[in-house]
This record gives structure tokens, sequence and C-alpha cells, in this order.
């Protein structure tokens, strides 16, 4: 059985709406990806607060409890927020694809403003904002470090003598 072939305008409208809904996605992760962040500095900023706020009521072990769950909170965080990324990034080639077939330019025109610099080609290339949450990631996650190996020095003196206690001889 043959199919009619679809018309242009039915084509552009399901093109259109595509469009649409892509556009949609990506505010969608950029409000997630937002507020993921949001939770994950306040959820640090309770954690530190037990660590090092007025009242010094925990105890050692407390603070080395605070820092590993802050680790760990911070990598989740930091997976959740590069799978958001991730799917943004999709989203926008995407949209890319589909700017030059209707005629727009929105995410088209971010590459088309970029002068004749080398460092402007590059910085349209690697999009430095996706990288720089990179780097607040790793800022928190060096001040968990900090903390468990401030407060606790004999970790130092612990990990050697726990890696000689299971490394095979040979």
């Amino acid at each position: 059985m043959l199919t009619p072939a679809p018309d242009a305008s039915s084509e552009e409208t399901c093109t259109h709406e595509e469009y649409k809904d892509l556009s949609d996605n990506v505010r969608h992760y950029n409000t997630h990806f937002l507020a993921l962040l949001t939770l994950l500095a306040a959820g640090t900023a309770v954690l530190f607060q037990v660590v090092y706020g007025k009242e010094k009521m925990a105890t050692d072990v407390d603070k080395l409890s605070v820092a590993i769950i802050g680790l760990i909170i911070t990598i989740v965080f930091w997976i959740q927020g590069e799978i958001y990324l991730y799917r943004q990034k999709n989203f926008e080639v995407r949209l890319v694809e589909l700017e030059e077939g209707l005629g727009y330019k929105q995410y088209n025109k971010l590459k088309e403003l970029v002068p004749d610099n080398c460092l402007y080609k590059f910085l349209s290339r690697v999009r430095p904002g996706r990288y720089s949450w990179r780097v607040f990631f790793v800022a928190i996650l060096c001040g968990w470090v900090y903390v468990m190996f401030r407060e606790h020095q004999y970790l130092f003196s612990v990990f050697p003598q726990f890696w000689n206690s299971i490394k095979p001889n040979g």
C-alpha cells in the first residue's frame, strides 16, 4: 500500500514542533542544573557549619563522617550535572540542525557572532561555561578533602599501614 507523500507545510510544522520541544528540553535541563547547584551549595554550607560552626559539639568521628558524606554528595551531584550538560549539548546539536531548515538563528547565532580571533573561535567551540562548573565541583571536593586531612592528620599515617597490610608480598 502506498502512502501519500507529506506536503511541505506538514513537514515544516512537524520540524517546528520538534524545535519547540527541544528548546523546552534545553530550558528544562538548565533549570534542573541550576536547582542542583543551589541544593549542592546549601547542603555544603550546612555540612561545613557542622564541622566549623561556633558550637564545637561535633566529635572527630562526626567531622570525618560529615567530610565523607560531603565527598559522596558532591560526587553524586557532579555526575548528575554531567548528565544534564550532556543531554543539553545533544539537544543543542539537533536544534542547530533544525534551524538550518527553518531559517531560525537562535542557536546558530551563538557561533556567528564570534570575531575572527583565534581565542574567540576556540572559546566558541570549547564553551567554557560547561567547563567552569567542573572547576566549581573540583573546588568543593578539594574543600572536603582538606576537611578530612586537616582535622584528621592521622589518616596520613593510617593509609600507608593499611596499604602495606593488604599489599601482596613479592
